[in-house]
């Protein structure tokens, strides 16, 4: 049995999941996207430039707010990272909360109609931190035993065959003749008469 040292210490799961997190010295992702969109400036560096370009065919400006063009769904509105996280935080802790991992946590909010490029990574932190989800996550039940290799005796032993046309004669040569041949009784493989 493995010894947990003196040295370690566990993190109070719940002290972390009551924790608000701080987004507060983030530049909010939004801004270069909205300037191009509305007024058309870039910054002065190229290739920033050419990546807001670029970015900016997947976004749309409606009334003033920023909205990501989706594939299958409506227009998604996008979001502060920290606005992001406090719908995470409604969605899976809040009343609807059925503290779903990582994946479909995302999925919610962009069902619900929301965008922060950021959303995936903020949904794995919270299903970290929540303590429903570590206790009654998935766990593997198998056991862990050493895999056994199956050594084949005779390589080709048995050939699985569906011929299309008559058995040309050479054609064990290359392998041998097998042990058993599986065939779907094809009129080659059946006794002239």
């Amino acid at each position: 049995m493995m010894q947990i040292s003196d040295a370690f210490v566990e993190d109070d799961i719940l002290s972390r999941e009551n924790e608000d997190e701080d987004f507060s010295n983030e530049v909010d992702w939004r801004t270069e996207v909205h300037l191009f969109l509305e007024q058309g400036t870039l910054p002065i560096d190229f290739k920033q430039a050419r990546n807001i370009q670029s970015k900016a065919g997947r976004y749309d400006l409606r009334g003033g707010v920023l909205y990501k063009k989706s594939f299958l769904g409506p227009l998604l509105r996008c979001l502060s990272r920290e606005e992001g996280y406090r719908i995470l935080r409604g969605i899976h802790y809040k009343d609807a909360g059925n503290h779903s991992g990582m994946r479909p946590l995302a999925d919610k909010a962009k069902m619900q109609g929301y965008y922060w490029p950021q959303m995936i990574q903020d949904a794995a932190r919270m299903s970290r931190r929540s303590e429903e989800c570590q206790r009654f996550s998935r766990r593997i039940h198998a056991t862990a035993t050493n895999l056994n290799s199956v050594d084949i005796p005779w390589p080709f032993s048995k050939w699985g065959i569906d011929i299309v046309g008559p058995l040309v004669e050479g054609s064990w040569k290359r392998f041998g003749i097998p042990a058993e041949i599986v065939s779907d009784n094809g009129k080659q493989l059946q006794g002239r008469t």
